[in-house]
């Protein structure tokens, strides 16, 4: 069987969770830079794109704050305790997800790379131990029937 170490799992989701902000999420735009639009235009009292829907303005409101519940979840399992808080928000972090979806279809964005790599990387530091927990066997290598000498 195979096991993979639950630590160089969770590293790898951190590695692409960071360089998703570098990265381009779509339309151009760097991660980072739809990070903090999706977190402060639902507060900013502002029309602008979302002038009277409210669907989308709440849609933009739960795609801002999955990275705070993300980083909160985190925090809560380094810590060693709550476990129940723990499952709780990592289950809340991907229900939210899909409302960037919403925004995304509301404002023409077409997801690209960084996107991909923001969902990734949190998914595989939420659920590493899960991930963890599986064991691969690999299949049995059968011998060859070779011929006898006699």
């Amino acid at each position: 069987m195979v096991a993979v170490n639950r630590r160089y799992i969770s590293w790898v989701g951190w590695v692409f969770y960071a360089a998703s902000f570098a990265m381009i999420a779509g339309n151009g735009i760097f991660g980072f830079a739809f990070a903090d639009w999706a977190l402060t235009i639902p507060w900013a009292g502002i029309g602008g794109i979302f002038y009277d829907g409210t669907f989308q303005r709440l849609a933009m409101l739960i795609a801002g704050w999955i990275n705070p519940v993300f980083l909160t979840a985190v925090a809560i399992k380094l810590r060693g305790r709550h476990n129940g808080w723990f499952a709780a928000l990592r289950i809340a972090v991907v229900v939210m997800i899909p409302s960037c979806w919403v925004v995304a279809r509301h404002i023409g964005f077409f997801f690209r790379e960084g996107f991909y790599a923001w969902v990734l990387g949190m998914l595989l530091v939420l659920f590493s131990d899960n991930i963890a927990a599986i064991r691969i066997r690999q299949p049995l290598h059968e011998t060859p029937n070779l011929p006898q000498s006699h």
